[in-house]
């Protein structure tokens, strides 16, 4: 029998993506992780998670790098944005950043992976792939 391949994918990775992640990562199961943003886990940024709490929770450790699939400027682009343009222009950029995304995780899915695992609203090109081939989804 083949050994079943998840690819999962989600442009952030809160607690309940984490522990989806080392479930399939302790099954042999995960094929790969789509995501966005990522901060490495080095020195200098343990230092400075100590200061701010938030670079703690950009970090995913969990899985080998080599499953690890990042596309990091739209999230760069809606994270400045939030920052320094009016609420209006952040939610257009918002809306642009996850549906790049999900364009961008349809344009790399294997089509021999058995399973696709997406979340929230940036999988809609992504699941119409898997059901194109016949990729069992979520």
């Amino acid at each position: 029998m083949n050994k079943i391949k998840i690819t999962v994918s989600n442009p952030g990775y809160g607690p309940h993506i984490r522990q989806t992640l080392l479930a399939y990562k302790e099954a042999d199961m995960l094929d790969c992780f789509y995501t966005t943003f990522l901060i490495p886990n080095n020195y200098f940024t343990r230092l400075l998670s100590k200061k701010y709490n938030g670079i703690k929770s950009k970090q995913l450790n969990l899985i080998p790098k080599n499953k690890l699939k990042k596309l990091q400027f739209p999230e760069l682009a809606r994270l400045l944005a939030s920052k320094i343009l009016s609420s209006g222009t952040t939610d257009k950029i918002w809306e642009w950043s996850e549906l790049y995304f999900d364009r961008w995780v349809a344009n790399k899915i294997d089509t021999k992976t058995n399973v696709f695992h997406g979340y929230e609203h940036a999988c809609l090109y992504s699941l119409e792939k898997c059901i194109k081939h016949n990729i069992f989804s979520v």
